[in-house]
């Protein structure tokens, strides 16, 4: 009898209780603060669509919703897409706008600030690039790692167009790890795996000379031209001469009119290995193209053929300003 009277409590207690608290979730699910997932039989946090600040940790946290918050802080490149190491950029916190770069994995990359879904981020130097990259694609770290990380020594892949793993990753040419220990060809994804390279895939980072650089990027001969890519897919014209000198330590512009601005001129007459010529093309924006020699050929992402090999001598009647970034 006890037992039954009990139960009769209990079942009643429980349709109370349940009515309060369907009443609340009813409530909170109006303010738009919480969603019961009827399936789980659990009540969830919504997707506000809110922007992030940084947290005590590095990590961002959510904000009132519709705002971008400044974040100031610091992330690793890590897509969320395991089959591809690099992702896309850019020029508004939607995948439509104009794609400014691809940055690769393990880019340590300035957080400025995130909106919804996207960060708008830079290159660590602050003077290559900014653009817009989705959320999920990065790993923040803490002030302390991104140190650590700026200390350690690092190999980069030479390889071109990039190396695949066997877990299906690929690694484009041009990609920055740390490297573990000793070990030459061995590098630390930002998720804290370690890959092992065939000897001649990757290189310590500072001991490629130009010329070499040169010669690896030739691996990327009739690869198709698409306009912001840098990567095993595609390339154009300032991605591949950025790639060409990241492999040797040297940070340039991304964009076309900085790019034109740094380093220093140089005349016709004392044409070197690794300068970069900048032809007048027909749409009004100079053409970078990179010297393979003193003056006979160039290496070049053009629009209609793609990577090739072009001759000096072909363009002797197109306006040319000359730039030289080493030395």
């Amino acid at each position: 009898m006890r037992r039954s009277i009990t139960i009769i409590l209990a079942f009643v207690f429980g349709v109370i209780c349940g009515g309060v608290i369907a009443n609340l979730v009813s409530r909170l699910e109006l303010t738009g603060l919480v969603k019961w997932n009827a399936t789980k039989g659990e009540i969830s946090n919504v997707d506000t669509g809110s922007s992030a600040s940084e947290s005590e940790e590095g990590q961002p946290k959510a904000t009132s919703q519709g705002r971008s918050s400044k974040v100031d802080g610091w992330a690793l490149l890590m897509p969320a897409d395991e089959r591809y190491g690099w992702t896309n950029a850019y020029a508004q916190p939607d995948s439509s706008s104009e794609r400014i770069t691809q940055p690769l994995i393990g880019e340590l990359l300035k957080v400025v600030r995130c909106a919804r879904a996207w960060c708008l981020v830079q290159d660590s130097a602050m003077k290559s690039w900014k653009a817009w990259v989705a959320t999920n694609d990065l790993k923040f770290i803490t002030n302390g790692c991104r140190a650590e990380i700026v200390r350690e020594d690092k190999i980069v892949v030479v390889k071109a167009p990039g190396v695949k793993l066997k877990k299906g990753l690929v690694l484009p040419f041009g990609t920055i790890l740390p490297r573990v220990g000793h070990i030459m060809d061995a590098g630390r994804l930002p998720d804290g795996h370690i890959v092992r390279f065939a000897a001649s895939e990757v290189r310590i980072l500072g001991s490629v000379q130009l010329a070499d650089a040169l010669m690896y990027a030739k691996g990327f001969l009739h690869f198709p031209y698409q306009r912001g890519a840098n990567s095993p897919e595609a390339m154009d014209a300032c991605g591949l001469v950025q790639l060409v000198f990241r492999l040797i330590s040297v940070d340039l512009p991304r964009d076309i009119d900085a790019l034109l601005q740094a380093g220093r001129p140089i005349v016709n007459e004392a044409l070197a290995i690794g300068d970069v010529v900048f032809f007048d093309a027909f749409d009004g924006k100079p053409h970078p193209v990179l010297l393979l020699d003193t003056g006979i050929s160039f290496l070049e992402a053009h629009p209609a053929s793609g990577i090739n090999v072009g001759l000096m001598k072909q363009m002797r009647n197109r306006g040319r300003i000359i730039r030289r970034y080493i030395g």
